[in-house]
């Protein structure tokens, strides 16, 4: 079975940096290595950039008097979260899945000096790849590997003036000053940081797209997955597969299927495309506007050995709703 190892449950320390003075940065000038320009200080996972410096008593806090203006130079740096991982955690000619819950804004991952991903939106989940031959390059004499999570600059201005259709960052808004909230431009982890075994198959969802056929009063969702660790040897020795499999997308409503597709899949590790089309879904309307109902969108990974039935072996279930939106010109305006 997959096995989880909670890594917030390890010492963490922050350190932040003008930009990228992190990639071990020299002055041309001077030879001189860029050091951190704050900490190592600890830091809490999940935890806040702001927190761990008011903790440390490096900034006051925000909330009080004028003290948002000064801590606005947080904005600037680049801020590394770091932690030494024990080599114990990981086993020979197996691989691992580092999974984040919630990252603000966007960044690197770094394991040991190896870059294995990039960020850059604070509202989903993201899933980091370590393979096995990253932690078999170090020296046999550590015991620890080292994980960073880097969070790089961050989008000037999301606030509540300006236009709302050319902002394209997935960041809160709200951190930017509201009517009811000073600048606080957030720069942290948000949720819990797990270590996977990838012993079973999975799936990585890359991208969903929802739309509403306004003609034909139904629903369409077009996605792109990746699937991993599937039990398919016989494909890669080109005999005859010794497991037949295939993903399964099903839309439910209320847990009733309303709509499924099945997508034979071929290979160990695959990246399928799925397109389902003449959805009976009810469309997700604005506030005040109509309803909003919210449908589940089902990944399952189905095996069968021969003419065996199917056996679930992995499921996935994330929460969709069905909308379209067209760009049109407003009665009596100008064409430009």
């Amino acid at each position: 079975m997959e096995k989880n190892i909670e890594l917030n449950t390890l010492p963490w320390t922050l350190s932040g940096t003008i930009p990228y003075a992190w990639r071990d940065a020299f002055s041309m000038e001077l030879g001189a290595k860029f050091n951190p320009e704050i900490g190592p200080v600890p830091v809490s996972v999940p935890g806040s950039v702001q927190q761990a410096l008011i903790d440390a008593g490096i900034i006051a806090h925000w909330k009080y008097g004028l003290n948002a203006k000064a801590a606005e130079w947080i904005e600037h740096r680049h801020w590394v979260y770091s932690c030494q991982i024990p080599a114990s955690y990981f086993k020979e000619n197996t691989s691992f899945t580092l999974h984040c819950e919630g990252l603000d804004y966007s960044g690197w991952i770094y394991f040991d000096s190896h870059c294995i991903g990039t960020f850059d939106n604070s509202f989903i989940t993201h899933d980091f790849s370590i393979s096995s031959d990253l932690f078999h390059k170090t020296d046999k004499k550590d015991q620890f590997h080292e994980l960073k999570i880097i969070f790089g600059s961050h989008p000037v201005w999301l606030g509540q003036l300006g236009y709302t259709s050319r902002i394209k960052q997935w960041k809160p808004r709200f951190n930017y000053t509201w009517d009811w909230i000073v600048r606080v431009v957030q720069t942290a982890v948000t949720g819990n940081i797990i270590l996977k075994t990838e012993q079973q198959p999975s799936c990585e969802i890359n991208t969903i797209e929802t739309d509403w056929n306004v003609q034909q009063k139904g629903g369409s969702l077009l996605g792109t997955v990746t699937v991993h660790n599937m039990p398919i040897s016989g494909h890669i020795k080109k005999e005859e597969p010794k497991q037949n499999a295939v993903l399964r997308c099903s839309i439910e409503d209320n847990g009733k299927t309303i709509h499924h597709s099945d997508i034979p899949i071929n290979k160990e590790d695959e990246v399928l495309d799925f397109n389902l089309k003449e959805i009976p879904v009810e469309p997700w309307w604005p506030n005040s506007m109509g309803r909003q109902p919210i449908y589940s969108l089902v990944l399952e990974i189905l095996v069968s050995e021969k003419e065996k039935m199917f056996t679930s072996v992995y499921e996935k279930s994330i929460p969709i709703g069905f909308k379209h939106i067209e760009w049109k010109q407003c009665e009596g305006s100008p064409k430009e």
